[in-house]
């Protein structure tokens, strides 16, 4: 599945974002080792969500605070 491409005209003014399919996990990852293996992390229980990925360049708009991005990628089939 590809990303989508989708302006959102009432979001931070107007700005383009991309959706693609993901899973999150089904319980709060604190809850779980800070560590552990490849095939160890693709067996936690996860649910189907939609991922929106918003540009860089719209964290202006959200006022002085930090920011972290982090998206793990297990690969189908592997």
């Amino acid at each position: 599945m590809a990303f989508r491409e989708e302006f959102g005209g009432d979001l931070l003014g107007g700005v383009t974002v991309l959706r693609h399919r993901g899973v999150a996990a089904e319980k709060p990852l604190s809850e779980e080792p800070l560590y552990r293996t490849a095939a160890e992390a693709g067996r936690l229980p996860a649910k189907p969500v939609e991922l929106t990925f918003i540009p860089y360049y719209a964290w202006a708009n959200r006022g002085v605070t930090s920011m972290e991005v982090w998206i793990p990628l297990i690969q189908e089939g592997r």
